[in-house]
């Protein structure tokens, strides 16, 4: 068995590739795997893309060629690894493997079998399509160009972490699209390659020579010794050949990624045949690291790239490059490398233009999975309302609470008929807001439900009109938010209130906002320009008693109206004069929302007192927030310990959990040092006559202000502390009830505890019940607050 020379040479050849392969695969690769679900994460954050551990910066404060060559050489770091696996096993290819007589069949076999051999080879590889140049290139001398080629495509498409992650990530339209390429591109591109230069090849190819050689009757060791040496010589060849192409091009692809933005993805990779078209270039002029498309492809979804684009990139990205053809032109004609890298497009884009094609019949399907739907877990609105006539939980876990009778009886009075109502009922919204009321006072209720801006720079954020829908009686609706004025179709909606702010009898609407997602601009820089601030500023829609409404933000507000990214309206007569006044409670600009760190960049909450009619009957408001005394306190930022994390600031006392360093992309300061607002009412927990204000914040304290207006003027006083209920959570809504049946209001908190999108422990704040728990200061649970305000002043009793 092992007669000859080349036999025992391929013998240990193969040990010694198992051995290295195992430890790449163990150390490298299947780690990859875990980082690319990381890397996912990582892209729905707008200032901040990272892939397999190397980051698109979009800090403003960080200039282009810092973030170019920080990003380059981060990619080169990366890729060192595969290619310096790369480098050895094309020597021990060359040393081992392929000698003369090893491979025997292989040159007098067919096209298709020597393909099929190739592409078989190049899946157990897991390399990319840069690293795998030397290993196919030592294929080559044995199988020829089909072989070669067919090699490279399918250690960089068909290999099975790659297929697994784009099922695992992607929608199935991707998903499918992905696996059908790349085997029609690892079975037909090498056979394109060697009809077009059928013709001009002039070298034959080589017939193993079978006859006896002296080597074969030597010894292992004195057949083993120069093989290590030419193992040696030869990785040691390729790495000065490939290293300087390999670092040109880890530098020009770092340029061409730092020029994506919202703005260049939407214009060029649209859904559209030109938008197929550039990802199919875009895909060969850049060489990624394995599996580096996937996560490429999810943040393109997310700055708005098509379907049909995205499954273009995602093969052509992974499928060839600069490297890849430079690489191989050392070995095959440049008419086969030209051949090579248009088959390697036609195939792309083809493919694009497939998916396009079919798109009425696949996304119509699909909804929204083509948006990295599994990555974050989203559903569509048709699975959501699928898996609601479900029951989710195993009864047999919780026998107390069921009582044999189906879940679809218990709850038969109510019947979802959202699915009626038909494309209507889809609402594309992070931070929808609802109001239920009857707008026409027809006598019964209507509804009306935001929805984001139809400009979002991002195609997973762009929304379009609200919705008002009439209610027609006998459980029919009709959207009328066009006619009716309400749509703000280019408005950035969140939260919503209807009261009857002009007391003529008719609910008008308060319609909140929040900041424009993926411009890194907080509301100072929004204030500062009058056209974005149309789209993230607060709307007041008065109602005209004739089913439209007129906005009419500019007089009631002025200057004064809110740009500070609301979450959550209340309106009550807290002055008792008559007039309907209003509490915004602010979130924070999703741009710099982050769940990593220890600052806390909210936005303080604005009160608008209701001055009533002007002497032109123009209905106004004035921002009273500070000298109501509801400007939000300072914000709480512990340690596990309890210790307060401080920020410096320049000519002052460092502040508690705020850091006032960080701007935005103009150079304002981000945020305030204020809680994140989820929810707010207004409710007279006290029974004194006048309306308490109540404010559930994301990452702070519960806050309860006790309302001690007078005839001098509106004034609050924050009582949380007296009530011993000032502990942080994820506060994010509030219910009231009297659940002990004392005649008096009892309150139930929600409480967000663990948050997905939270990384990983990291010893700062975070909203993981980690944190929380181990402080005496914060808290994961709900809380029920029974009020017992009505139970006389024993002392152990709060009210």
């Amino acid at each position: 068995m092992f007669a000859t020379a080349d036999r025992k040479r391929l013998l240990v050849g193969l040990l010694l590739l198992v051995i290295i392969m195992g430890a790449f695969l163990a150390f490298n690769r299947l780690p990859k795997i875990g980082i690319v679900g990381e890397d996912l994460d990582a892209v729905s954050s707008p200032g901040r893309q990272c892939f397999q551990g190397f980051c698109i910066d979009r800090d403003p404060g960080t200039s282009f060629i810092t973030r170019w060559i920080k990003f380059s050489i981060s990619y080169l770091r990366l890729v060192t690894i595969g290619m310096t696996f790369a480098f050895i096993t094309a020597g021990l290819a060359e040393a081992f493997l392929f000698s003369k007589s090893v491979g025997r069949g292989l040159p007098t076999a067919g096209v298709f079998r020597r393909t099929v051999q190739g592409a078989a080879a190049g899946g157990m590889m897991n390399l990319c399509s840069a690293c795998i140049v030397p290993v196919s290139s030592a294929f080559h001398k044995r199988a020829s160009i089909e072989g070669a080629v067919a090699m490279v495509q399918g250690s960089t498409t068909l290999n099975i972490p790659a297929l697994a992650m784009v099922f695992f990530v992607f929608s199935p339209v991707l998903g499918f699209s992905r696996l059908i390429l790349a085997v029609i591109g690892a079975l037909i591109i090498g056979p394109i390659v060697v009809l077009s230069v059928r013709r001009e090849r002039t070298r034959p190819v080589e017939i193993p020579d079978m006859s006896q050689d002296p080597a074969d009757r030597l010894g292992w060791k004195q057949i083993l010794l120069p093989a290590f040496r030419q193992w040696a010589k030869s990785s040691i060849g390729w790495a000065i050949r490939l290293s300087p192409i390999m670092i040109l091009a880890g530098f020009a692809s770092g340029l061409v990624i730092q020029w994506l933005s919202p703005e260049v993805v939407a214009t060029y990779l649209g859904n559209d045949v030109r938008g197929v078209l550039i990802a199919a270039t875009f895909g060969l002029l850049i060489n990624v690291p394995l599996l580096f498309e996937i996560p490429l492809v999810a943040l393109l979804l997310l700055l708005g790239m098509g379907t049909a684009p995205a499954a273009t990139l995602l093969f052509a990205a992974a499928a060839g490059g600069p490297v890849t053809f430079w690489g191989l032109a050392k070995l095959m004609p440049r008419k086969a490398i030209a051949t090579f890298a248009t088959a390697t497009w036609t195939v792309g884009a083809v493919g694009g233009l497939l998916v396009l094609l079919g798109g009425a019949f696949f996304w119509e399907e699909a909804g929204l999975r083509d948006r990295v739907a599994k990555a974050s877990e989203r559903r569509t609105v048709e699975e959501l309302f699928l898996a609601s006539a479900d029951d989710p939980v195993d009864r047999a876990d919780y026998p107390e609470v069921f009582d044999g009778t189906p879940a679809s009886d218990e709850f038969a009075p109510f019947q979802n008929i959202a699915p009626q109502i038909g494309t209507d009922a889809l609402i594309e919204n992070r931070y929808p807001g609802v109001a239920i009321f009857d707008f026409d006072r027809d006598g019964d209720l209507d509804f009306y439900v935001t929805s984001a801006e139809s400009n979002a720079l991002f195609q997973i954020t762009r929304g379009g009109p609200n919705k008002l829908f009439r209610n027609d009686g006998d459980g029919l609706f009709t959207e009328v938010a066009a006619s009716a004025g309400v749509a703000a179709e280019t408005h950035n909606s969140t939260a919503v209130a209807a009261c009857d702010f002009d007391n003529d009898g008719y609910q008008d609407l308060y319609v909140g906002a929040q900041g424009r997602i993926g411009d890194n601009l907080d509301y100072r820089s929004a204030a500062q320009d009058p056209a974005l601030a149309a789209v993230v500023q607060d709307r007041l829609f008065l109602n005209n008693g004739d089913g439209t409404f007129t906005d009419i933000t500019a007089t009631a507000f002025a200057e004064h109206a809110n740009v500070r990214s609301a979450a959550s309206i209340a309106c009550g007569d807290v002055d008792n004069d008559g007039w309907t006044d209003i509490y915004v409670g602010n979130r924070a600009d999703q741009d710099f929302v982050r769940f990593d760190t220890s600052r806390h960049h909210g936005h303080y909450n604005t009160f608008f007192r209701n001055n009533g009619l002007d002497e032109n009957g123009n209905l106004t408001f004035s921002d009273l927030t500070l000298e109501a005394g509801l400007v939000s306190p300072p914000i709480r930022m512990r340690d596990p310990d309890g210790n307060p994390i401080t920020f410096p600031r320049p000519g002052g006392e460092p502040i508690e959990g705020f850091d006032i360093s960080v701007v935005d992309a103009n150079g304002n300061v981000v945020g305030d040092p204020a809680g994140q607002t989820w929810a707010t009412m207004f409710f007279d927990h006290d029974s004194d006559g006048d309306l308490d204000l109540w404010v559930a914040d994301d990452g702070d304290r519960l806050k309860v202000y006790r309302n001690d207006s007078t005839a001098n003027g509106i004034s609050f006083t924050s009582i949380e502390e007296q009530l011993g209920i000032d502990q942080m959570g994820q506060w994010m809504g509030f219910a009231l009830g009297d659940y002990d049946g004392d005649g008096d209001l009892d309150v139930f908190v929600t409480n967000m505890g663990f948050q997905p999108l939270a990384r990983p422990w990291t010893g700062v704040p975070s909203p993981d019940c980690v944190y929380y728990h181990p402080s005496e200061s914060g808290t994961c649970f709900h809380a029920l607050i029974e009020n017992r305000v009505n139970e006389g002043a024993d002392p152990n009793r709060r009210g």
